[in-house]
């Protein structure tokens, strides 16, 4: 199941990339499956910034809830680079869980 962390959000994820969408589903079916775990959407569309992927329903955070961990997290971002590359050479599709301000998944598309 896909939790929104704010109601907006819920609405906004229609408004997403099917392409992101169907990262994102992926996301949740392999953390449910591996972990048992649910995830939470935490940040989708930002207008901060022309240049970033918010700014364009490209990029989505995510947070996995709770019985994986950090160990957890770390298993499907590499799971899921393997399956979705990013196709930009030094880009991944979920880089590393080290930015922002908490352990989250930054999830992008070309």
């Amino acid at each position: 199941m896909i939790l929104f962390k704010h109601p907006e959000k819920q609405r906004e994820y229609a408004e997403l990339r099917p392409e992101l969408r169907k990262v994102v589903r992926e996301i949740e079916r392999v953390a449910w499956e591996k972990f048992g775990d649910e995830i939470v959407v935490t940040s989708m569309y930002r207008g901060d910034s022309s240049k970033s992927v918010h700014a364009w329903y490209r990029g989505i955070d995510i947070a996995i809830l709770e019985h994986g961990g950090l160990e957890g997290s770390e298993w499907v971002r590499s799971y899921i680079n393997q399956k979705y590359p990013y196709g930009k050479l030094g880009c991944e599709t979920v880089p590393p869980l080290d930015h922002g301000t908490a352990a989250h998944l930054h999830v992008q598309i070309i």
